[in-house]
């Protein structure tokens, strides 16, 4: 039977954070489990649009305090009934591979532990799988396939920090033109730079160029038209039908703030991570968490807890460990180690996609030029 608090409104925060954490570490199939959480804990809409993977988390299903399980040291008394909300949620999962509040220079799998605090422009329904409105509130393709426009949303501010505790201002199409910009910069490591790099048309010799930086940002305002504060349009190199994917939760373009960069510098925003999302940035302590406060009456959803942390333990053993001994709530435990959790009153909740992207790139058909196509083989490379 599921906790009281389980069933509670925290549970429309909880569930997504949980979805995301699923979404970093595992490609394998997903097996039916017997005690699958039921329908109405898995399928509520919250908001969220992180799309996950098929490992499944492990949380406490039972906080009976004769059951031998402790309560989390950091985290405040486990409620004791419907009426008394978690405070602080604590959340323990393998180490990210890139340890770092930049965006721009982390891989897709990095930004895992950036989403509570940074938004998209298009959001990822977390039961259908269907694009949704984030940051933008519509977009539309031209019939040529290649200029895209987006109609962003009003009023929506950036989170303040220690140089601007007043915030960064409201996000505007200025701040969309600087995150392609971001993405395709001389030293920009992001997985979908190449994409980017094609879509704007920046090319290896601007980015080489002694006045690299310059040339980008150049190519970019060409490639990125702002028509007005919240409108945008984004006119491509190539034909990009899914340009939507792109600026998508599935593919990681969390939007920069262009003000802060300005006052910032390169070294200064990356003191922390700054975003229009649900949750403020609080500190990063590599290899050991990351620490987030919620943001009160945010714009699409408000935590129903105060505080959240993310946790980086190495080992899954550990972290089934310290989920049975109640010093997180939630936990990334692999399959070997669930029958073992399940026995101590542990839930297994599965994702609901995959998270392995299947693409198919059909060059010869699509680009029939002298050098990679022939009329006997559409397919090939070379003649």
């Amino acid at each position: 039977m599921l906790p009281h608090w389980f069933r509670s409104p925290t549970a429309l925060i909880l569930i997504p954070i949980l979805l995301l954490l699923m979404g970093a570490v595992a490609c394998g199939p997903s097996e039916q489990s017997d005690t699958d959480a039921p329908a109405d804990t898995q399928a509520k809409d919250t908001g969220s649009s992180d799309k996950s993977d098929t490992k499944s988390d492990t949380m406490k299903s039972d906080t009976k305090k004769d059951d031998g399980v402790s309560q989390p040291k950091d985290a405040g008394a486990m409620p004791k009934d419907a009426g008394v909300p978690l405070q602080k949620l604590i959340v323990a999962i393998s180490p990210m591979g890139w340890d770092t509040n930049f965006t721009y220079r982390t891989s897709t799998t990095g930004l895992l532990d950036k989403r509570p605090v940074q938004e998209h422009l298009i959001g990822v329904d977390r039961v259908t799988g269907a694009y949704e409105p984030q940051l933008a509130e519509s977009w539309e393709m031209a019939p040529n396939g290649k200029d895209w426009t987006f109609i962003l949303r009003k009023g929506i501010q950036w989170h303040g920090e220690a140089e601007k505790p007043e915030g960064w201002g409201e996000f505007t199409a200025q701040d969309v033109r600087h995150t392609a910009y971001m993405h395709t910069e001389p030293q920009a490591m992001a997985s979908n730079g190449g994409q980017w790099r094609k879509i704007t048309g920046v090319t290896k010799g601007m980015k080489k160029a002694e006045n690299g930086k310059e040339l980008v940002a150049e190519q970019v305002d060409k490639a990125i038209e702002i028509v007005d504060d919240y409108t945008v349009v984004i006119h491509s190199n190539t034909v990009q039908p899914e340009l939507y994917y792109y600026h998508s939760v599935n593919r990681g373009y969390p939007i920069i703030s262009k003000a802060r960069y300005d006052a910032l510098g390169d070294d200064g925003i990356g003191r922390a991570v700054v975003g229009t999302g649900p949750f403020k940035f609080v500190e990063r302590k590599e290899a050991q968490h990351v620490r987030y406060e919620a943001v009160q009456d945010h714009w699409r959803v408000t935590p129903s807890y105060g505080e959240l942390e993310w946790q980086w333990v190495a080992e899954s053993a550990t972290r089934l460990a310290n989920l049975i001994t109640g010093t997180v709530h939630m936990a990334d435990i692999e399959r070997a180690l669930q029958p073992g959790a399940k026995e101590k009153g542990m839930m297994v909740i599965r994702s609901k996609f995959p998270g392995m992207h299947v693409k198919w790139a059909t060059t010869g058909c699509t680009s029939p030029c002298p050098i990679s196509w022939t009329p006997i083989c559409p397919g090939s490379t070379s003649r």
